[in-house]
């Protein structure tokens, strides 16, 4: 696959997905998690991620959509079992903030390992695999779950209310084939990163622990996962070389969630990042 046929089916994808799920900015996010080999977080409202969720996986020929919800009687899920609900393709969460330590981290684990024990033995995941996770809005930082937990989502953002709330049946057709989508993620994978784009998300990172509201900033971790989001985005326009505007254009989603703040309010990680990417914007 050639950088602009993905950039006609990447377009073709998240058009058809946001105009399905009504906000083309989480259908954007979420297909750029599924290229990349990430997970999204969502804030805003439980049905619309679901239904973002269920239209991504169907966007996917043969894909497959499963849902976990914690809450009281959380502690009876037993996530690692045979074709339990991680053996699917894409996995709605809710409720992770209400769930037992260990039920977060044995999700947790699952999502960056892509794979789960069973019988003393290393088993894989599907493939693809993604999750969406809902959150209610609000700053993350007051739901309870710690740096380490929110370092393991690669990029997130809040999801506008559908109205009217689209029916659950209604889903985009198949679109692509795994085959073409696993051809998406080389090619993205094959972008190059120049020096300049690299020192400049290392500029980024190291600013993220320089700003007074800012008690924590971005770790490794989420450095990596602006690059990695960052050559979607670029191949997503048709280029095979990321710019700087790449990656302050996901630099919001990639690290926000990520900042502790010392007075976390809604949107004040978002601003401070924002307030980043402007100071070291390159100028001319």
């Amino acid at each position: 696959m050639h950088v602009h046929e993905f950039m006609t089916t990447f377009q073709r994808l998240a058009g058809s997905i946001g105009q399905q799920t009504g906000d083309q900015e989480a259908a954007r996010n979420a297909l750029v998690c599924l290229i990349a080999g990430g997970h999204l977080l969502l804030q805003g409202g439980e049905e619309e991620s679901r239904h973002l969720a269920r239209t991504l996986a169907r966007a996917v020929d043969g894909a497959r959509d499963d849902e976990i919800r914690f809450g009281p009687d959380a502690k009876d899920l037993h996530l690692n079992e045979p074709g339990g609900p991680l053996f699917t393709n894409v996995l709605h969460v809710s409720g992770f903030p209400l769930a037992r330590p260990e039920a977060q981290w044995q999700l947790l684990t699952a999502m960056e390992r892509r794979a789960v024990e069973l019988d003393s033995v290393e088993t894989p995941l599907p493939s693809p695999f993604v999750s969406i996770t809902a959150l209610p809005r609000g700053h993350v930082q007051r739901l309870g779950l710690s740096r380490r937990m929110l370092d393991r989502w690669t990029l997130h953002c809040g999801i506008r209310p559908r109205v009217p709330p689209a029916p659950p049946e209604v889903f985009v057709r198949p679109t692509i084939t795994p085959a073409d989508l696993a051809r998406m993620g080389e090619v993205a994978g094959a972008v190059e990163v120049p020096d300049a784009v690299r020192w400049h998300i290392v500029d980024i990172g190291v600013a993220t622990r320089a700003l007074p509201s800012v008690l924590v900033g971005t770790s490794g971790r989420g450095l990596v996962a602006l690059a990695a989001a960052a050559r979607v985005v670029a191949a997503a326009d048709g280029r095979d070389v990321v710019s700087v505007q790449d990656v302050d254009a996901v630099a919001r989603p990639a690290l926000a969630h990520r900042l502790h703040m010392s007075d976390p309010q809604p949107r004040d990680a978002d601003l401070a990042v924002d307030e980043i990417v402007a100071a070291l914007r390159p100028v001319g």
